[in-house]
C-alpha cells in the first residue's frame, strides 16, 4: 500500500515543479534560474490562485530581465487576473519604467480596463510615474479615459500632488475641466488635498475656478474644508481668489453642461455664511482703496450676489463677516450696505 501510494504521488509532485521553480526565481529576481525553469518546460501562462501568470508576477515585482524572458516565450501579455489587472497595470504601479517599456513593445494593449474601469495610464499617474505616463501616451493611451467613478488620470495625479505628471498629462491633451460622477474637476481634487503646486499648474492651463459639484461646492470651498495644513489651504484659497470669481457657477446646478463641461454663468453665486469668511481672504487686495469692513462687504457681496440676501444674513453672521474687519455695530454695516447699493454694477 505504501509503495502504491508513493508511485501515485510521483507524477503529481513532478507536475508543476518547473512552474514552481519559475515562481521562486521571479520572487528572488534570479533570471538564470527563471531561464532554467523555462528550459525545463515551465508553462508561462499557468496561473496562481489570484489568477496571475508568471508575467504578471514578474511585472508586479519589476523583474524586467525575467519579463523579457517570458515575452520571448510568448507569454500572454494581456492576460488578466481576478481583478482584471494585466501585467502592464501591475507594472504601472511600480517604479520600473523599463518593465513598462518591455510590455508595451511586447504588444500590451494600453487602454485595457480593470474591474474599477481604471487603465494602466491612470495607475501610473496615481503613483506619479511620469516616465511611464510619457511612454503610454506615446503608445496612444487615452489621456481622458475615465473609471467607473468618472475619474481621470489627471484627477488622480492632481489629488496626489504629482506636479510633473500633471504637466505631462496636460501637455498630452488631458481635459483640465473634465468632471467625474460627483462633478469634481482636477482643480477640486487638488484644492481639497491642499496640493498648492498642482493648483497652480491647473490654473495656468485654464481650470474653471467656479465650477461646482453636485453638492454646490466650489474648489475654493473644498480648499477651506479639505485636508492639509491650514497655511497650505489658505494659500490655495488666495490663489483661487486671485484667479478671479467674475464668472461663477449657476446655483443649484449639478455642474455639468454640454459634453460634460462645468457649468458657469455670468454673475455671482448665492451661498451661505461660510462664503463670507472665504471672501475675507481677499481683503488685502483692496485694502488700499476701501476701508476695513467695507472691503469685506464688497467682497462678500461679490460672492453672495444679492444685497438683500447679504443684508438678511447680517443679523446672525456679523462675527463671520467681520472676522478680519469687525463692525462696531449693525448700524455701521447698514451704512456700508447703503454705500454698496450705490456702487456701479
Amino acid at each position: 500500500m505504501i509503495i502504491l501510494l508513493f508511485t501515485v504521488l510521483i507524477p503529481l509532485t513532478g507536475c508543476g515543479q518547473a512552474e514552481f521553480a519559475l515562481k521562486q526565481a521571479i520572487t528572488k529576481g534570479d533570471a538564470a534560474a527563471a531561464k532554467a525553469a523555462l528550459d525545463q518546460g515551465a508553462d508561462v501562462n499557468t496561473r496562481d490562485p489570484e489568477g496571475r501568470t508568471a508575467l504578471m508576477l514578474a511585472a508586479d515585482q519589476g523583474r524586467s530581465e525575467i519579463v523579457k524572458l517570458l515575452l520571448d516565450k510568448r507569454a500572454d501579455v494581456d492576460a488578466k487576473d481576478k481583478e482584471d489587472h494585466t501585467a502592464l497595470m501591475l507594472a504601472a504601479q511600480q517604479a520600473s519604467t523599463e518593465t513598462v517599456k518591455l510590455l508595451l513593445d511586447g504588444g500590451a494593449t494600453v487602454d485595457v480596463k480593470d474591474k474599477d474601469g481604471s487603465t494602466a495610464l491612470m495607475l501610473a499617474a496615481l503613483n506619479g510615474n511620469t516616465d511611464m505616463v510619457k511612454l503610454m501616451l506615446d503608445k496612444g493611451a487615452d489621456v481622458n479615459a475615465k473609471n467607473h467613478d468618472g475619474n481621470t488620470a489627471l484627477m488622480w495625479a492632481a489629488e496626489k500632488g504629482h506636479s510633473e505628471t500633471v504637466k505631462t498629462l496636460l501637455a498630452g491633451g488631458a481635459d483640465v475641466n473634465a468632471i467625474n460622477k460627483d462633478s469634481w474637476t482636477a482643480l477640486m481634487w487638488a484644492a481639497y488635498a491642499a496640493q498648492t503646486e498642482t493648483v497652480k499648474d491647473l490654473l495656468a492651463k485654464g481650470a474653471v475656478v467656479n465650477a461646482i459639484d453636485k453638492e454646490g461646492r466650489t474648489a475654493l470651498k473644498l480648499a477651506d474644508t479639505g485636508f492639509g495644513r491650514r497655511a497650505q489651504r489658505d494659500e490655495i484659497i488666495r490663489l483661487l481668489r486671485k484667479a478671479g470669481t467674475k464668472r461663477a457657477p449657476s446655483p443649484g446646478s449639478p455642474g455639468k453642461g454640454p459634453e460634460g463641461r462645468p457649468v458657469v454663468r455670468d454673475g455671482p453665486i448665492q451661498q451661505g455664511p461660510q462664503d463670507l469668511r472665504l471672501a475675507a481672504y481677499g481683503g488685502d487686495d483692496l485694502g488700499e482703496h476701501l476701508d476695513g469692513a467695507a472691503v469685506v462687504v464688497e467682497l462678500a457681496t461679490a460672492v453672495i450676489g444679492d444685497i438683500d440676501h447679504l443684508d438678511s444674513m447680517l443679523d446672525g453672521d456679523l462675527g463671520i463677516l467681520g472676522r478680519r474687519h469687525p463692525f462696531e455695530d449693525k448700524g455701521q454695516a447698514t451704512d456700508l450696505l447703503d454705500r454698496i447699493h450705490r456702487f456701479p454694477g
